[in-house]
C-alpha cells in the first residue's frame, strides 16, 4: 500500500511538466506550409456558413449563384410591379460552422491562418475619392473596419479574441497581400492554389459572385494590397486565380479573412490537423 501511495504521489508531481509538454507539442505542431507535406488545418472561432447543410463546392456554387440571381430579380419584377415580394431566405437564421483555417506559416512570435474559404462579400471602400485619398493604407477602408468591428465579434468570442495578436501594420483580422498570394514558402506558387471557394452564406445571402463552370466555379476576393496603375481600384484575385484589380466599390467581391494567433494560451482539443479533420483549438481559460 505504501508503494502505491508514493507511487501516485510521484505522479502527480510530474502532471505539471506533462502538461507543459503537451502544451509545447501543441504549439510544434501548428507548422507553416510545407511542399511535402503541404498545409496543417484547425478551426477557431464560428461564422454564418451554411443554410440548406451545402459545403463549398463548384457544383454548389453553381446552385447558389442561380438561386441569389432568381430572388434577385424576383425582388426587382416586384418593384417594377410594385408588387409585395417576400424574400423565401428571410426570417432564417444561417447556421453558424467553426471557421476553417490553413495554417501558413508559424514562428516563436505568431502563427498565420488564413481562411479556407470566402466568408462574405463586401466592397472594399464605398467612396472611391476617399480610398484614393488612402494612398493604400488598407487599416482606413471600410473593409477593415468591417473585419475589425462586426466580424471580429460574431466570429470569436472574447477568450478567442484573447489569443489573437493585433498589429499597429494590420490590426487583428485583416486580407492577405500581393505579395503573400505569389509566395511559394506560404504554398500560393501557381494561380490555381489561389483559387477558392465561397460558403452558402456568402454566396446565397451576401451575393458572392461565383465565376462560370470552364474556370471552375470559384469566387473572387479581395487582396489587402491597392492597385498602383488604378488609384479607384483594389487588388484581387481573378478567374485564373491570377492576381488582378478590380472597383474598391464591386458588392460582390469575397472577403477571405487572416488572423495572427499567437503562440500560448490555447490548447489542442480535438482533431489530427487535416483538411478533413483539422484541430480544434481552445482557449484555456474556457477549459478542455
Amino acid at each position: 500500500m505504501t508503494r502505491r501511495i508514493a507511487a501516485a504521489l510521484a505522479a502527480l508531481a510530474l502532471l505539471p511538466a506533462l502538461l507543459a509538454a503537451g502544451s509545447a507539442a501543441a504549439e510544434g505542431a501548428l507548422r507553416g506550409y510545407s511542399k511535402e507535406d503541404g498545409y496543417i488545418y484547425v478551426t477557431l472561432g464560428e461564422y454564418p456558413q451554411k443554410i440548406d447543410g451545402g459545403e463549398p463546392s463548384p457544383e454548389n456554387a453553381a446552385k447558389w449563384k442561380k438561386d441569389f440571381r432568381d430572388r434577385e430579380e424576383a425582388a426587382k419584377k416586384a418593384a417594377r410591379e410594385n408588387t409585395e415580394y417576400t424574400d423565401p431566405l428571410d426570417g432564417r437564421e444561417p447556421e453558424r460552422e467553426p471557421i476553417l483555417w490553413r495554417v501558413l506559416s508559424a514562428d516563436e512570435e505568431k502563427i498565420y491562418l488564413y481562411s479556407e474559404y470566402i466568408l462574405f462579400a463586401s466592397p472594399v471602400h464605398q467612396n472611391q475619392k476617399e480610398f484614393v485619398s488612402f494612398k493604400g493604407d488598407f487599416r482606413l477602408t471600410e473593409l477593415h473596419g468591417k473585419l475589425n468591428g462586426e466580424f471580429l465579434e460574431t466570429a470569436f468570442t472574447e477568450a478567442e479574441r484573447g489569443l489573437l495578436l493585433e498589429t499597429e501594420e494590420l490590426g487583428t483580422v485583416f486580407l492577405a497581400s500581393n505579395k503573400e498570394l505569389g509566395n511559394k514558402a506560404l504554398g500560393f506558387g501557381t494561380n490555381k492554389s489561389r483559387k477558392a471557394w465561397a460558403t452558402e452564406y456568402a454566396v446565397r445571402i451576401t451575393g458572392a459572385f461565383v465565376y462560370k463552370p470552364a474556370v471552375g466555379q470559384h469566387t473572387p476576393y479581395w487582396t489587402r494590397t491597392a492597385s498602383t496603375s488604378d488609384k479607384k481600384h483594389n487588388c484581387c484575385i481573378k478567374q485564373e486565380g491570377d492576381i488582378g484589380r478590380i472597383n474598391c466599390i464591386t458588392l460582390n467581391e469575397g472577403a477571405r479573412p487572416a488572423v495572427y494567433l499567437k503562440p500560448e494560451g490555447w490548447t489542442i482539443t480535438g482533431g489530427s490537423g487535416t483538411f478533413e479533420d483539422p484541430y480544434t483549438l481552445t482557449a484555456e481559460e474556457q477549459g478542455t
